[in-house]
């Protein structure tokens, strides 16, 4: 299955199966992958090999857009040999180019008709799809290849201590823990986890932590009919005004509030 997904919000650690590809088409994100850290922008692309453990997370702005392209390389035997999706699909490393107007015009262009493809029913839809999802694979190799030299997006070292940081923070955001658990668990002193993790993350660890429990909130605020209660309990807040405070700090409004404007908008959206 191809799945082109904008206005993504999310803070998670994962690797997945298939080619994952994301722009940045405004706000801004954290993305740390093979041990760098990248601050992603507006036109900022960036391609994901399988099974490739990465990290990503937003902060700042409320929200941010990017298109997502899942994309499983035997989805594309519609169209292409084993031969030719290895030689296609081998051309693919894990990047992150930055993408100038026209560029962004035209990778953007190409997830939008990927979108409508999506959407179209029929016995020759899936053919569709794949023709669509080769013609953006094809582009997408000219574009890094002709970026990668001069316009990778440069990363920072993140070290070992702070990943295994993010990673147990975003594993156990529902639990109650605490900058001293955390240092303790990565073998550094407060002050020094404190120090390296601002400085490699470019947030403080209660920003950190409370930015991924506000990110989960929003998505079960918007995904599901969960009562404010459990979702209160399943991100980590103590309870539901303590849910409520955060929420309304982070977004301006409460999140009883939130559902209501969202569903209103979808609703509208489907007419």
């Amino acid at each position: 299955m191809i799945d082109v997904i904008e206005n993504h919000f999310t803070a998670h650690i994962v690797g997945r199966r298939q080619n994952e590809v994301y722009l940045q088409v405004s706000g801004e994100r954290t993305l740390i992958l093979n041990g760098l850290c990248y601050r992603l922008r507006a036109g900022d692309l960036y391609l994901l090999r399988p099974f490739e453990l990465h990290s990503t997370e937003s902060r700042g702005a409320a929200f941010y857009e990017r298109y997502l392209l899942n994309l499983p390389a035997v989805q594309m035997r519609e169209l292409l040999t084993d031969a030719e999706s290895r030689v296609l699909f081998g051309k693919l490393d894990s990047c992150v180019v930055h993408l100038e107007e026209d560029g962004m015009k035209k990778i953007q262009n190409l997830f939008q008709r990927l979108e409508q493809a999506g959407q179209r029913e029929g016995f020759l839809a899936q053919k569709l799809l794949c023709a669509v999802a080769l013609e953006f694979l094809i582009a997408l190799t000219d574009v890094i290849g002709e970026k990668r030299a001069t316009e990778c997006v440069q990363g920072k070292y993140v070290s070992d201590e702070i990943i295994t940081a993010i990673h147990y923070i975003q594993t156990h955001y529902r639990e109650k823990i605490t900058l001293d658990g955390v240092a303790e668990t990565v073998h550094l002193s407060r002050y020094h986890f404190c120090r390296l993790f601002h400085q490699m993350t470019g947030a403080t660890f209660l920003e950190y932590l409370y930015n991924i429990r506000l990110s989960t909130a929003h998505r079960l605020l918007t995904e599901t009919a969960l009562p404010l209660s459990e979702i209160a309990e399943n991100c980590g807040f103590t309870s539901t005004a303590h849910l409520t405070r955060s929420f309304r700090g982070k977004y301006g409004m409460a999140p009883g509030r939130f559902r209501r404007v969202k569903l209103s908008e979808n609703i509208e959206k489907n007419k």
